[in-house]
């Protein structure tokens, strides 16, 4: 496959925030480790955030001053649209336009759109309709896929969760290397976001001094763009007992050294989790509140919904992680089996495939199935591993075309057939077996060909409401596409719940 161009349109500023920007540069990161070049389209950038992407080696590329865009409330859509399309005419025909903002909807993505462009969008708030192939929520859902049903396209591809949480590779090395100590807790973390444009770091500063137990050493990190930087240096920068750093570059070494923190929602919180680190999470924006509770109802941190540092609230929480070690192994424990650090290689992967289907099996793919299911590797790691012979299998298959209880899926890209998925359905459970042409092993179709192949059950058998797997312990393989397609590890077997199945409609899978 030809190396991928993939464009990216986000903002960042004291009024934004840098959360955008920061998980975009993530996902940057790990297209650019399969060859893909990367250009940033942004309007509204601080001087700090330019000088980083250039440092990391992105192209960016503004758009004009965000007065003209939609950082502005009164200004047109239409205006960011037309820039945008012109800069994507004259960018090296790029395959992806990723969008992460706030401020651009449906209307926006229509205008941009062109044969051969594919768009993913990066949302947190499902709030309005938007006309893209992939969109992704990297958050825990009240409700699940079911929220984006009104607001998508048929054939979108739907990517939720935190195992898709965009993070740097830095967090993934960090919780492999990884030596956490549970007896003590002597490091605080505080931070509150790349600009922090309440002031709330100050305050919290100034709330964990009040409070604070004589051995713990305290570590504030405040963002270059934050207009209170120099205030939290003069206050605390000369302290033995408090240390101020500007503009981390090793975030995820420094969350890895700590034993506890105070900081903000949003992407934040997956970092944190990712690398076991009890937290109170303070949300600085009205986007971070859901991101906190579904965290907190998880177990992956405690939650602070408002300031409220001097009301005893605060005190009482960070009491809390301080004297009691049982309590901060338990939100660690719970924060990493949430989040692997993987999600932005997930995504990556999708990005980088061609566009997948999948159709019912019919009577003439039989030796095409016959071929991937008597091969060696297939055989490898299933339950009779013997071969068998062309008209045994020809009559397994004609029996199983003929099982209302068992369906038949051929996965297909425009490469032509890649694989084929076998459902047993019993009383709303299907069991999945899943087997590709041995030519694509080891590309990362599996999961993609398991999302497509539970997209089209919703539709088609609403009644499944569960999916589960047996995989042998030794097929590492193809236990990691399980995990990858939004499985979960039950001993031997791999389940899945199935939601709002008679409400999805789509069959294609991009």
């Amino acid at each position: 496959m030809n190396a991928m161009n993939v464009c990216i349109r986000t903002d960042a500023s004291v009024r934004l925030g840098t959360g955008h920007l920061m998980r975009c540069l993530a996902l940057a990161q790990a297209l650019r480790r399969h060859g893909a070049g990367v250009t940033f389209l942004m309007r509204d950038v601080p001087a700090p955030m330019a000088e980083m992407l250039r440092h990391e080696g992105f192209a960016l590329r503004h758009l004009g001053e965000a007065s003209t865009g939609p950082a502005d409330p009164g200004a047109p859509w239409e205006t960011d649209a037309r820039d945008t399309a012109a800069a994507l005419a004259e960018a090296d025909r790029p395959d992806w336009l990723v969008i992460d903002h706030y401020g651009l909807d449906e209307r926006w993505e229509k205008h941009v759109r062109r044969p051969g462009l594919r768009l993913l969008v990066i949302d947190d708030l499902a709030r309005c309709r938007h006309d893209c192939d992939a969109l992704l929520n990297q958050n825990l859902l009240t409700g699940g896929d079911s929220r984006y049903q009104a607001l998508l396209a048929q054939d979108s591809r739907l990517l939720c969760g935190p195992r898709f949480a965009l993070l740097r590779e830095e967090f993934r090395a960090a919780r492999a290397s990884l030596r956490r100590n549970y007896a003590r807790a002597d490091h605080l973390l505080v931070s509150m976001g790349g600009t922090d444009p309440g002031g709330i770091c100050l305050k919290v500063l100034e709330a964990v001094d009040a409070i604070r137990p004589s051995a713990l050493q305290v570590t504030a990190i405040v963002g270059a763009a934050s207009p209170h930087r120099d205030v939290v240096e003069q206050r605390y920068g000369g302290r033995k007992d408090f240390r101020v750093i500007h503009q981390a570059t090793d975030m995820a070494k420094l969350m890895a050294q700590a034993d506890i923190a105070v900081g903000a929602g949003g992407t934040s919180v997956w970092e944190r989790c990712c690398v076991g680190l009890p937290a109170v999470v303070i949300p600085v924006a009205e986007n971070q509140l859901e991101v906190g509770r579904t965290a907190a109802d998880a177990g992956a941190c405690l939650l602070l919904e408002s300031p409220g540092l001097a009301d005893g609230r605060f005190a009482a929480s960070l009491s809390a992680l301080v004297g009691d070690s049982s309590a901060r192994r338990a939100l660690s424990e719970a924060g990493m089996t949430l989040v692997d650090g993987d999600g932005a290689r997930r995504v990556a992967k999708v990005m980088l495939q061609r566009p997948l289907r999948v159709r019912p099996a019919r009577p003439e793919d039989a030796e095409r199935v016959y071929q991937w299911r008597n091969a060696e590797p297939t055989r490898r790691h299933a339950r009779d591993p013997r071969p068998f012979s062309l008209e045994e299998h020809r009559q397994w298959f004609g029996q199983s075309l003929a099982n209302a209880d068992r369906i038949l899926l051929i996965g297909e890209s425009d490469g032509g057939p890649l694989g084929v998925l076998r459902y047993d359905i019993a009383q709303g459970v299907a069991t999945v077996s899943i087997y590709l042409d041995p030519a694509r092993h080891g590309l990362g179709y599996g999961p993609s060909l398991l999302t497509c192949a539970e997209r089209w059950l919703r539709r088609f058998r609403p009644e499944v409401n569960r999916l589960r797997a047996e995989i042998r312990p030794e097929n590492a393989r193809s236990r990691s596409a399980f995990v990858d397609a939004g499985f979960q590890a039950r001993g031997s077997d791999f389940e899945r719940p199935l939601q709002g199945a008679a409400s999805h409609p789509p069959v294609p899978c991009h």
